[in-house]
């Protein structure tokens, strides 16, 4: 096993929180998110503000304290960390 097998991809957006405050609005940036998926200590329902149709996301919280906003249902987040090594 590698050790980069450890992790699984997960969907974010990067947004630049600076220009954001200076001009009110920014574009966010598809990109993604590498995560050990026993380093995840609860995830939740939620939704992004900039999303004028508020789908429905997964806000994940590690150990260490720190949320990121996942691009996934919870549906589908638990399908990619239950599929996770098999």
């Amino acid at each position: 096993m590698a050790f980069t097998d450890r992790y699984i991809k997960l969907p974010v957006k990067i947004v630049d929180r600076k220009m954001q405050e200076m001009i009110g609005d920014t574009e966010s940036e598809d990109s993604f998110i590498m995560i050990n998926p026993f380093e995840i200590l609860k995830y939740r329902p939620s939704w992004d503000n900039d999303d004028k149709d508020q789908s429905e996301i997964t806000c994940m919280t590690d150990k260490n304290g720190d949320t990121t906003l996942i691009y996934l249902t919870i549906a589908e987040f638990e399908k990619v960390l239950n599929e996770f090594q098999r």
